[in-house]
Formats: structure tokens, C-alpha cells, sequence
């Protein structure tokens, strides 16, 4: 009977490894100081980490590229950086196609509730495009911003947030 058992344990640590080696954890990284604080702290904590990735809008701070850089050397990991197939002069001089602000220019991102045209064609659309429906991505969202999780449906099996938990 302890054969049998031992047998069972092992194809069950055989599994499982093979269902983690298709599960990636991928951390959303802004380069802000909630993403950063969450990339360190799962470092320390010893959490799988299979990519880190940056949504590169393209007109980001010579300076945020520069910490990047610095966080690659410090944690000895290469940040995968994710471009728009659309640029923001792209977006910003489009003109509206529909609805009632037809032909005006989309202009300035008007930022309010669930964000705006930037982040949602120049950092989420990159970013979903890479993962698989089996992954796993954390977020960085602080403790004190829990109130985030509830105007938004993350699914839990997929979405993780190691600052508020």
C-alpha cells in the first residue's frame, strides 16, 4: 500500500509541474511606486515570476525608461516592453467614428471612471494581447486603493494583488 501511495504522489508532482509550466505569472509593471513595491516584495517572498512586462506608450519620460533599466540590473531580469500597434499622434488626431462626438479629434485623453482611449489602446490592449487565458498577472495596486477591485470585475482565478492581500 505505501508503494501505491508513493506512486500516486509522484505522477501527482509530475502534474503538477506540468500545469505550472504552462501557468506563467506575469507582473504588470508601470515603473510607478505600487508596481515596483509589488515586483520586490514577490522577489523576496520567493513567488513565481516568468515575465515582467511594461506597457510602452511610447512617449514616456526619458527618466522611466533610465528606472527601468536600473530595476532590470537590480533584480537581474529582463522587463519585456510592450508597444501599441497604434502610436498616440495616432489616437490623439483620430477622429471619432460613431456616437455623439462623430468627426471631432479623440484630443487629450478625458480621464474619468473606468480611464480613457490612452490607457486602454496604448497600455491594455498591448498587454492582453501577450497573455493566455491560463495566466496568471498581478497588478499593483496599493492597499490603501482596494476600493479599485470593486468598480472593476477582475476575475480572481487570473488577476492577483499582492499589495492588498
Amino acid at each position: 500500500m505505501g508503494i501505491y501511495i508513493s506512486q500516486i504522489k509522484s505522477k501527482f508532482h509530475r502534474m503538477k509541474r506540468r500545469i505550472n509550466l504552462k501557468q506563467k505569472h506575469i507582473v504588470s509593471f508601470s515603473g510607478g511606486k505600487d508596481s515596483t513595491t509589488m515586483l520586490l516584495k514577490m522577489i523576496e517572498n520567493n513567488m513565481q515570476v516568468d515575465k515582467i512586462i511594461f506597457g510602452d506608450t511610447g512617449v514616456e519620460f526619458q527618466e522611466l525608461y533610465d528606472y527601468i533599466e536600473k530595476i532590470e540590473k537590480y533584480i537581474n531580469m529582463k522587463i519585456i516592453r510592450i508597444k501599441s500597434q497604434i502610436t498616440w499622434d495616432d489616437w490623439f488626431y483620430k477622429p471619432f467614428s460613431r456616437g455623439k462626438n462623430k468627426g471631432k479629434l479623440h484630443g487629450f485623453p478625458f480621464v474619468l471612471g473606468n480611464g480613457c482611449w490612452a490607457k486602454r489602446e496604448l497600455k491594455i490592449k498591448p498587454l492582453n494581447s501577450i497573455e493566455k487565458s491560463s495566466d496568471i498577472i498581478y497588478l499593483g495596486i496599493a492597499a490603501d486603493e482596494k476600493h479599485r477591485l470593486e468598480r472593476k470585475q477582475y476575475n480572481p482565478n487570473k488577476y492577483k494583488f499582492p499589495l492588498v492581500s
